[in-house]
């Protein structure tokens, strides 16, 4: 049972003593059954004794649209502003070659596969388009409240909030604290002003010399009273005026009620951690996945733009990717988490720009491929125009960007997600919405695979293609491709059946799906590698791995002789330790390797910056400098699957954690929507309840041989048959909640 606790609606300023002005303290009495362990989150409070690094000491904060680096600079205190649908969309392809055309049966391209000019220009970029600079040369100790979602320098002289509930920041402070703009040479230098006491900047981003992205500009106001400052941001995509709506809404939250504003902001975080809570015997890895669960939240919300690589753009121009989407993991990754954490309804903006671009995906797969259905390229930029019949520039503004734009696995990579945000919420609406991207993959792929070749055993030579991160394009069966395009016709065929639609593509899909050849095996070393007659290689992405997870095609049911070969290359793969750290992680708890949790916490800690937050690839790696990558708070993700995992629609608990240390969760969620909540202690399952949310057929891997199942609203109890594979299987009702237990 979840006691109820209090919480100060103005804790940090009653903390120092009530200074700054606070007339009175309030405190909010939240009720029982909320978050499930509030201790841990208290715990997980981020301390700073410095802020002068804005790569590694800046203090993340934001409301999953609008977010910010807090940093010291030369005598400041600097929050440097971002937001999420306030990008440079430009694309000039003017210079670009005509895009390549590739021929399946020969696997021959029209022109080499090189990165086009566009790419070397400094946009597409996501910009800091406006900075708050507060005149201050005191102690930067600082305190991050994770629970609360406010930053406190010095015991309380700064006090900063990215305010949930809207696009506002509110800073208390006696310092003196000025607007600016953030001038960067590819845009026009904003327009500031000061209307009636309040500060504003406005700043444009100019729109293609075809017109085809029509531009928009982005309006930031910041009005004060006394110690009270609030900082509003609207862009043109919300308001058709935005300066005068941010400088509307600036001044509607100078005549709120400070005691107001703050006990909203921290009941919606509130809200936010009453969804699941972790309590492990290893604090360190509790306060991991707090943190990074928090910094998820400051990146996104579930109505907002998808957020792209980075959190708080930092460099400009940026040579990270241009802060796109880049679909052969990093996009995937940075919303994959926000499932098992149950916090589903964040994988919206995921979906919705999968869905609005299927157009141009149909569109590239009949111009590069001639083929129907849809191919999605390496990367995505936001604010695509959706048609690009109807766009005027060079190549119908289309950025096909290397040989990596070719690999063939990324539609089915990028359709995990949106396939799993039916298996985990597995309602008859969330399969229509996302059912006609899924048809279109699943159309493509089966068209590609007409055209292969088949060996002398009838399996499809798959390709041509290129292993995600590794030269050249022109290899053959890569693992990546195999393991997507399983998980895609299953998906797909599932799907169908549902809905009883596309039956005769059905047809076509279970034919190919059977002609998927195997995973390559180097015969020399016995490790799985990226491709036919390829060799072990540092890889990148662990293409080799990759059927583990994410594609989820080799489980712990599979049979012992996969097993064993998966986990021996899990066990002997080498990496540069770039974009594999959260892939491996998962595959060696998916297979339940016994390194699992000490490998994992070791690169945890290898990669652990003073701010929380993770680095990209180890210490040393340049372009760790590049910012804070959104795809690293995954890590809550990846150490729930410690705890819980759900592949094949089969529970299984506690499948990677240590017997001999204590555990326990409340309503992680597993597919299916079941929420699950369990506690191991003294190397046992003692406590099991799940909560069905909506119906359906609950598959558990027992944790006991002999098992019984009470009925929360009826108290009626039942003993269940566990199988010959430890499985028991419950018929469950939407809404229900069911108590399991040992049976004497």
């Amino acid at each position: 049972m979840r006691g109820s606790f209090r919480i100060t609606g103005i804790i940090s300023v009653f903390l120092v003593g009530m200074l700054m002005a606070c007339s009175a303290q309030s405190v909010k009495e939240w009720p029982a059954g909320g978050v499930p362990y509030p201790e841990m989150l208290e715990q997980a409070k981020i301390t700073l004794d410095k802020l002068d690094s804005a790569s590694e000491d800046a203090v993340i904060q934001g409301n999953g649209d609008l977010h910010s680096l807090l940093y010291a600079k030369q005598n400041q205190i600097v929050l440097r502003l971002a937001k999420n649908d306030v990008y440079d969309a430009r694309i000039d392809t003017k210079e670009d070659k005509e895009l390549a055309r590739i021929d399946i049966k020969s696997g021959r391209t029209s022109r080499e596969l090189d990165l086009p000019p566009s790419w070397n220009k400094p946009y597409p970029l996501s910009i800091n388009f406006a900075n708050v600079e507060i005149d201050y040369s005191g102690s930067q100790q600082a305190t991050i409240d994770v629970f609360r979602a406010n930053a406190n320098i010095n015991g309380g002289e700064i006090i900063v909030r990215a305010l949930l509930q809207d696009n506002v920041y509110y800073i208390k402070t006696a310092h003196v604290i000025k607007l600016k703009d953030q001038p960067w040479e590819p845009i026009p230098h904003a327009l500031t002003g000061s209307n009636d006491g309040v500060q504003w900047v406005k700043q444009e981003l100019p729109p293609d010399e075809s017109g085809d992205w029509k531009g928009m500009h982005v309006a930031t106001a910041m009005a004060s009273k006394g110690e009270n400052h609030y900082i509003a941001v609207v862009s043109s995509l919300e308001a058709e005026n935005p300066l005068d709506k941010a400088i509307a809404l600036a001044n509607l939250y100078l005549q709120k009620e400070e005691v107001a504003i703050v006990e909203k902001h921290e009941g919606l975080w509130y809200n936010y951690w009453q969804a699941s809570g972790i309590k492990l015997s290893d604090l360190d890895l509790s306060k991991v996945w707090y943190r990074n669960l928090y910094f998820a939240r400051c990146a996104q919300n579930p109505k907002s733009q998808a957020i792209g690589l980075f959190i708080g753009p930092l460099l400009q121009p940026l040579d990270g990717w241009h802060d796109n989407y880049t679909i052969n993991y990093n996009f995937q990754q940075t919303f994959w988490s926000f499932l098992n954490t149950n916090h589903v309804e964040f994988i919206n903006p995921y979906n919705k720009v999968v869905l609005n671009y299927l157009p141009r995906a149909q569109w590239f797969a009949k111009q590069t491929y001639d083929v129907e259905g849809a191919f999605y390229p390496h990367n995505i930029y936001r604010h695509e125009p959706v048609n690009p019949e109807e766009c005027k520039s060079n190549n119908n503004r289309m950025f096909a960007g290397g040989p990596w734009a070719y690999t063939l696995g990324l539609s089915g990579f990028l359709m995990h997600n949106l396939w799993l945000s039916y298996k985990y919420c597995p309602t008859q609406e969330q399969l229509n919405k996302i059912y006609p991207a899924i048809r279109e993959m699943a159309r493509f792929y089966a068209a590609f695979s007409e055209q292969c070749s088949l060996d002398s055993e009838g399996y499809l030579i798959l390709g041509p293609t290129v292993s995600p991160e590794h030269m050249p394009f022109g290899v053959y069966n890569c693992p990546f491709d195999i393991a997507f395009m399983k998980l895609m016709f299953e998906g797909f065929l599932e799907a169908s059946e549902k809905l009883n639609a596309d039956l005769e593509l059905a047809q076509k899909v279970r034919r190919y799906l059977n002609r998927l050849p195997p995973y390559p095996v180097d015969e020399e070393s016995g490790y799985l590698v990226d491709r036919n007659a390829g060799k072990p290689l540092e890889y990148n992405i662990p293409v080799p791995t990759t059927p583990v997870f994410p594609a989820e095609q080799i489980t712990f049911f599979s049979s012992e002789q996969e097993k064993e070969l998966f986990i021996n290359t899990l066990q002997n793969i080498k990496t540069n330790g770039n974009n594999s750290t959260i892939m491996l992680a998962v595959a060696k708890a998916r297979l339940s390797t016994p390194d699992a949790r000490l490998w994992f916490q070791k690169q945890i800690g290898l990669r652990a910056k003073p701010n929380g937050s993770l680095r990209l690839s180890r210490e040393w790696a340049p372009f760790n400098k590049f910012g804070h990558y959104t795809e690293m708070f995954a890590v809550s993700g990846a150490i729930s699957e410690l705890l819980l995992q759900s592949v094949e629609g089969i529970i299984r608990l506690f499948p990677a954690w240590p017997k001999d240390e204590d555990a326990k969760f409340e309503t992680l969620r597993a597919t299916g929507g079941f929420l699950v909540s369990a506690e191991q202690k003294n190397g046992s399952v003692h406590s099991l309840r799940i909560t069905s949310t909506v119906g359906g057929k609950l598959r558990l891997f027992s944790p006991w041989n002999n098992i019984e199942c009470t009925s929360h609203d009826t108290g009626a109890k039942e003993v269940i048959k566990v199988n010959a594979l430890g499985i028991v299987e419950l018929l469950t009702e939407e809404g229900k909640r069911y108590t399991f237990k040992k049976q004497n």
